[in-house]
């Protein structure tokens, strides 16, 4: 049937129908803002993590121990003791993102890291690198390739998180994203406009 399999042509004409009205643009926008602020904010938390997985064994134990729990975990499984948490809000929608992005990017930065330890560690000792040296000439520089693959896994896991929780909680303060757009044109039988 037409209304559950709508022709290319009837979802071309709604694709473009909703472009030009601006409502999927906005809501595009809004979505792509939120999973890029996160993703920094994630980012940042993992350096952060990987700084002090370095500097102390123990604090590296531990968050091995929380990655191998919380890791595998998807964000929208622990949504509900978010919301308990912090109820539904901006916040509650940016912490569940986080807890998407953080752990894929700590464990790509951490073995980053451990890698480059093993190449350059020798040298660094011999010629009595001083740290702040090694984290920014060694460390960051020789990380670039993999910080770049670790966004790319945390893109990933930020955005399907992202329109999961978008379709759960709907419009999160006077804007909505692309999943509460997904959620809406399904409730209304617009299949054409959810393709």
């Amino acid at each position: 049937p037409k209304a559950i399999f709508p022709s290319l042509e009837v979802v071309f004409v709604k694709l473009i129908s909703m472009i030009l009205t601006g409502e999927l643009i906005t809501q595009a926008i809004y979505s792509i803002s939120i999973v890029i602020v996160t993703m920094c904010l994630s980012l940042v938390i993992g350096l952060m993590a990987v700084a002090a997985s370095t500097s102390s064994r123990y604090i590296r134990v531990n968050i091995e121990l929380l990655n191998a729990t919380l890791g595998p975990i998807p964000g929208v499984a622990v949504l509900p003791f978010i919301i308990l948490w912090f109820g539904i809000s901006q916040t509650s929608m940016n912490l569940i993102m986080i807890h998407a992005m953080v752990w894929p990017i700590w464990l790509t930065l951490m073995l980053s890291k451990d890698k480059l330890d093993q190449k350059y560690s020798k040298l660094m000792r011999a010629f009595k690198v001083k740290s702040s040296y090694k984290w920014v000439h060694v460390y960051l520089q020789g990380m670039v390739p993999d910080i770049i693959t670790a966004l790319e896994i945390a893109w990933g896991r930020g955005w399907r998180t992202l329109l999961s929780v978008e379709m759960i909680f709907g419009i999160v303060g006077d804007q909505s994203g692309l999943g509460w757009l997904v959620y809406e044109r399904r409730m209304y039988m617009d299949t054409a406009g959810m393709l």
